[in-house]
């Protein structure tokens, strides 16, 4: 399955897909057990960050602190930002992954009709 998310949208900070442009995951059965593969595409976020992360340059640097400690801030601020929030969503959705795939597959198991 492929999805798709508009940049543009009204939704709480807190959402799952704040940070996601599109993605696919795919579940398939796997003996007793069903194996599902994912891949989030994450580019808008770095693309939003960098600039962000380039802005706190620019700001270091106009007040007159010199280049290297501009850039260590620049560079730290960007790991917070896009890192953070990179692996927050990796796990978040993880998690929301297992617990929606762990239902269905439990559904399906009491109930053959279900699958």
């Amino acid at each position: 399955m492929l999805f798709y998310v508009r940049f543009f949208r009204l939704v709480m900070n807190t959402n799952l897909l704040v940070p996601v442009e599109s993605g696919a995951i795919t579940a398939e059965p796997d003996g007793d057990a069903i194996k599902v593969t994912y891949r989030l595409r994450t580019v808008r976020l770095c693309i939003m960050t960098t600039v962000m992360a380039l802005a706190a340059v620019a700001l270091t640097l106009s007040a007159r602190l010199d280049f290297e400690k501009a850039v260590g801030i620049g560079f730290l601020a960007w790991l917070w930002l896009f890192g953070g929030n990179y692996i927050i969503t990796l796990v978040r959705f993880r998690w929301f992954v297992k617990r929606c795939v762990g239902e269905r597959f439990a559904d399906s198991r009491r109930n053959p009709r279900v699958a």
